[in-house]
């Protein structure tokens, strides 16, 4: 078979570019290069950059084209029809090739694998895909404290200064962070929103200016009601110190691989599910579906775990709870759409790796299976533990080292996360992460690392009998640690 060598080298103009690069030890380790606005790319013949790719070379050609990255390398035959790879990145702005990879299959993918973080922007100029692109736009509030200086960060870059819209943002969820910088005061952070940009469609993120005295006033405040409550929260939530752990499993269901390390910060979270009785305190009644009554609540008590059929009513009931208890909603709800504030302290879903982390026992690195146990009988209302009586109040077993119960078992708990798989950098799907398994199905739902998902609405899933629907679910809430709560 004759061999052949092809080079070929992608050269990206980026508008704005959050790139996280870090050269690998070994040349079979993940190229990690992550763009959250691509403004062009370009495959380039060899003849149109330097014959001496040295890192001073392409410094120059770079500056004279105004690119920042670019992807260089060859590809050759080798035997059985698979190919070579020699991959290379240089990086404009460190002036030096940062990443050198090297690899044998059948196409691009098998160098940049699922588990790869490459940008879908890249991959998708290399193999010739769509590229979906959308948009964000600010509402502003208080505009008569709007003497100062705002600068937006997407996904911890920063992207402008100014609430002017932010075009051709890659299709996605991202991060959006907004720092307001007063006239004889400190740069604050005062957003912090994970928002899904949608192909063609323009994201709103809501921005409130604060007035500086008022907003120094409200911090102490906030600092000395902390301390106190770290005290008076009593036996509903439990303080989770944050940390970093290794979330899902290699020997697992596919959804759980690959196993990878997370890092989440501190928080509190619910000791218990939300029950009957705190679901109805805050909102008034209790959920029920009209259409069938599959999505009732099939036991009747206050200490009973609440079940959802829409992960929305758990949305509005973490927004009611914190209004409630004079804490800034972590959620803003906009025709359907929700944006999560990161940085408000008031009550949410747990994130799934939070979620994880804490079934695991923090800190503390529990090794067990199940959340507190190798033995599900002991801290888990299963299919197989219930012997036949479904769902039970709550804590009825055992909690894990953290005191937290029926993380494994009861109902599954809605996450906030779209569900997607762990190599995968977004979701457009509208299916929602459940977590901890319930007393309809097996003892494997129960583990630490099983991960399921549900449709955001289950009645409209059960008019459309499009998917299996026979979970009973409810929530957990968590709040973000602010100041003085430690």
């Amino acid at each position: 078979m004759k061999k052949y060598l092809f080079k070929f080298y992608l050269a990206i103009m980026i508008v704005f570019a959050h790139a996280a690069f870090a050269e690998p030890a070994t040349a079979t380790e993940s190229l990690s290069l992550t763009i959250g606005r691509l403004g062009a790319y370009k495959i380039v013949t060899p003849d149109s950059v330097p014959t001496n790719v040295t890192d001073a070379e392409l410094l120059a050609w770079c500056q004279a084209q105004s690119v920042d990255f670019v992807l260089y390398g060859s590809i050759a035959s080798a035997k059985g029809g698979a190919q070579n790879y020699t991959l290379a990145v240089f990086d404009r702005a460190k002036g030096k090739t940062t990443i050198k990879k090297t690899a044998k299959g059948s196409s691009v993918f098998d160098v940049f694998s699922c588990a790869d973080t490459l940008t879908f922007s890249v991959i998708d100029a290399i193999a010739g895909r769509h590229v979906g692109f959308g948009s964000i736009a600010f509402e502003v509030a208080n505009p008569g404290n709007a003497e100062g200086k705002a600068t937006i960060s997407l996904d911890g870059a920063k992207a402008a200064e100014g609430f002017d819209q932010i075009g051709r943002v890659v299709a996605g969820t991202h991060l959006v962070g907004v720092t307001w910088e007063a006239p004889e005061a400190k740069a604050k952070e005062i957003a912090l929103v994970e928002i899904n940009v949608a192909e063609g469609e323009c994201a709103q993120v809501a921005v409130t200016i604060p007035e500086v005295k008022k907003a120094q006033a409200k911090k102490t405040s906030q600092e000395s009601d902390g301390a106190s409550q770290g005290t008076s929260m009593g036996d509903a939530m439990v303080f989770v110190e944050g940390g970093t752990f290794t979330m899902g499993s290699d020997t697992g269901p596919l959804n759980e691989r690959p196993a990878h390390e997370v890092t989440v910060g501190s928080y509190w979270m619910g000791k218990t599910e939300v029950t009957q009785g705190e679901f109805k305190k805050t909102m008034g009644y209790l959920p029920s579906a009209a259409a069938d009554k599959l999505f009732s609540q099939k036991k009747i008590g206050d200490t009973y775990p609440v079940l959802l059929s829409s992960w929305l009513s758990a949305i509005e009931y973490c927004n009611a709870r914190s209004l409630s208890e004079g804490y800034t909603p972590a959620y803003t709800i906009q025709k359907g759409h929700v944006t999560l504030d990161k940085l408000a302290n008031g009550y949410r879903l747990p994130t799934e790796a939070e979620w994880e982390y804490a079934a695991r026992g923090g800190i503390n690195h529990d090794p067990f299976l199940y959340p507190g146990s190798d033995t599900a009988a002991d801290v888990a209302v299963t299919m197989q533990t219930a012997n036949g009586d479904g769902y039970a109040a709550v804590a009825s077993r055992k909690p894990n080292s953290l005191g937290i119960y029926d993380m494994g078992g009861n109902v599954y708990e809605f996450c906030w996360d779209a569900y997607r798989s762990y190599s995968s950098r977004s979701s457009s799907s509208e299916d929602r992460v459940i977590r901890g398994g319930d007393s309809l199905h097996g003892n494997a739902k129960a583990k630490c690392t099983a991960r399921s998902f549900a449709k955001q609405d289950l009645e409209d899933v059960i008019n459309n009998h499009s998917i299996d629907i026979s979970h009973n679910i409810g929530f957990r809430v968590v709040r973000s640690v602010s100041g003085g709560e430690e």
